[in-house]
């Protein structure tokens, strides 16, 4: 896959299927048009794009709404490279980005730029100045710039429309069940590894803490997860709070590694989170701390039995 992040010296000759969206979380309605735009670009012998956009648009329009994302570019770009799209293209959103008119959009960037075929949109779509492009518009553009719209419909789960903004309000309520059904995969969190007060290991149990790249964080309780620690998967339990029992008041990411010690801390380490166990709660002791926790173990433990999950490692 291709990756271009800039448009001034890029014209293809090729003509392509196209896609243009914010594609937080590559989420199943997502991948519905990824699928279609895929089959219809290899049916033509025609290149795939996707064009997308670094920072989120409201980030630089209206900054107090931007939403917490879902996924990073970097998971975006990895997510989208197993879709086996020609070329994505990130562009920078910036205030002179959002000014271009959608009909001068259309006719500079979508036709003379990639020489669209076959431009594929989801429900509801809007683009250019003002979010003034819509569907019609795009409609009465192709029939006299030669190319074709395909309207992908809405993916429905359950009664409810698979979006990030609703997948964000699962994750944010802890949902993480109908959240990684909505996604067609477990949500992640992905870090470094900081320094915590070595209280588990002495007293507890021993956890890996992390510190997240900017993404959005579950609600606090305590989570079945797998973790990737150098390469290697391993089933875990992850507790998100502020760990009252102890009187903590800053938010932790504490993940504990089933039936193994990690001598060597990591740098960094991968979480996706499977099941949501329970609410955080305050204990009266450390004692009684540790015993829910190993409690939680076992829980977690035939979790994976059920499902014919591997406890040990798993490359």
């Amino acid at each position: 896959m291709e990756i271009i992040h800039n448009l001034n010296t890029f014209s293809s000759t090729q003509r392509t299927s196209l896609t243009i969206g914010n594609f937080d979380g590559f989420h199943k309605g997502h991948q519905l048009v990824l699928d279609n735009l895929v089959k219809c670009s290899k049916n033509n012998l025609d290149d795939s794009v996707v064009i997308t956009f670094n920072p989120h648009p409201l980030k630089v329009l209206n900054p107090n709404d931007a939403p917490t994302l879902i996924s990073t570019v970097e998971e975006k770009i990895n997510l989208l490279k197993k879709t086996n799209l020609s070329t994505l293209v990130l562009l920078k959103f910036d205030h002179d980005l959002s000014r271009i008119k959608p009909e001068t959009f259309v006719k500079d960037i979508l036709v003379e730029k990639f020489n669209v075929r076959d431009l594929f949109i989801g429900e509801n779509f809007s683009f250019g100045y003002q979010r003034s492009g819509n569907l019609t518009l795009l409609k009465r553009l192709s029939k006299t710039l030669k190319f074709t719209v395909h309207k992908v419909p809405e993916v429905v789960f359950r009664g409810c429309k698979v979006s990030s903004s609703h997948i964000r309000k699962l994750i944010k309520s802890g949902n993480i069940t109908s959240a990684n059904r909505f996604l067609g995969r477990p949500y992640t969190l992905e870090g470094n590894i900081i320094s915590g007060d070595g209280l588990g290991k002495k007293q507890l149990l021993p956890t890996l803490n992390l510190r997240p790249f900017g993404k959005l964080i579950p609600q606090a309780g305590v989570y079945i997860t797998k973790t990737v620690v150098a390469k290697k998967t391993w089933a875990s339990i992850t507790n998100i709070g502020i760990r009252p029992t102890l009187s903590n008041e800053d938010l932790r990411i504490e993940t504990h590694i089933l039936n193994t010690n990690i001598s060597e801390p990591p740098k960094t380490i991968k979480i996706a989170f499977l099941y949501r166990l329970r609410d955080e709660q305050k204990f009266q002791s450390l004692p009684d701390l540790k015993q829910q926790m190993v409690k939680d173990c076992r829980r977690t433990s035939r979790f994976f039995n059920l499902l014919n999950l591997s406890l040990r490692a798993t490359d």
